[in-house]
């Protein structure tokens, strides 16, 4: 395999040791994640590759079907050109390549010997907009969250930075206090950092909003450079929100199952 950006093999999240420090890292884009697991017939929980603005080229060991979902990029198998957002069917020794994203930020890579060939209806949510409810520390800065964010090129797995905002810069010095994944934390300087699945799990920086569950997979998918909003909503609207939307989303998992085992 060669590259040419930043590749992760991922796993699903791994909570319950917060507690010693440890954060529960698994995908970004756990929308992505699950469903490129589900189309190939894998585990819910199978470990795959996590591509963030990044190209590979992979040769198949096997005959099978390969799955790449999340960002849009070149997906070609052997000589013949695709983009991602769909399943392909591979032979042993063929070359699959990802190309970079010209939208979108992450692709995830999944190879299985089940499949169904095509393409999927899937968004891969470059949505500028998310959702966030206050932070324990919201009521020490403006009422009213700027407008836009411009998002910094220093963005990973860690953390999404946003450039300095002068109507957020402050001067508190806090002791540090947990927090979770989608805190967005502020800098002294104004830098609004949006906590990521490999992110600390304390923080001496004040925190301003948390970004709901349902929108976290939008959130992996925004790219260095690009203007942001983030809209406010109450914690029990968020909450209610990410139940449907994980609802709707299990119950077309449990059918994309049930047709890739109606044809074996």
């Amino acid at each position: 395999m060669t590259s040419f950006g930043s590749i992760h093999r991922v796993s699903s999240a791994r909570p319950g040791r917060r507690r010693f420090g440890v954060p529960a890292g698994g995908p970004f884009d756990s929308d992505a994640f699950r469903i490129a697991n589900a189309l190939v017939g894998r585990d819910q929980d199978a470990s795959l590759w996590e591509l963030a603005l990044a190209s590979a080229m992979f040769i198949a060991e096997a005959d099978g079907y390969v799955a790449a979902i999340g960002a849009v990029v070149e997906f070609s198998v052997g000589e013949k050109p695709g983009t991602t957002n769909s399943v392909r069917r591979v032979r042993s020794g063929d070359r699959v390549v990802i190309g970079m994203p010209t939208d979108g930020c992450r692709v995830y890579v999944q190879w299985g010997s089940a499949g169904r060939e095509g393409r999927i209806d899937y968004d891969p949510v470059s949505n500028s907009l998310v959702r966030a409810s206050f932070g324990p520390d919201s009521h020490q800065f403006p009422a009213v969250w700027p407008e836009e964010f411009q998002l910094s090129p220093l963005m990973n797995r860690v953390g999404i930075r946003a450039i300095s905002d002068p109507t957020l810069a402050h001067s508190q010095e806090l002791p540090s206090k947990p927090q979770v994944i989608g805190s967005g934390q502020v800098t002294p300087s104004g830098e609004l950092i949006i906590i990521g699945p490999d992110g600390p799990v304390t923080g001496g920086y004040p925190q301003l909003l948390v970004v709901g569950q349902a929108w976290l997979p939008q959130v992996a998918q925004w790219r260095p450079g690009q203007d942001i909003r983030i809209a406010p909503i109450p914690v029990d609207q968020a909450r209610a929100e990410f139940a449907q939307k994980e609802a709707a989303l299990t119950a077309r998992l449990a059918e994309i199952r049930a047709g890739i085992n109606a044809d074996r």
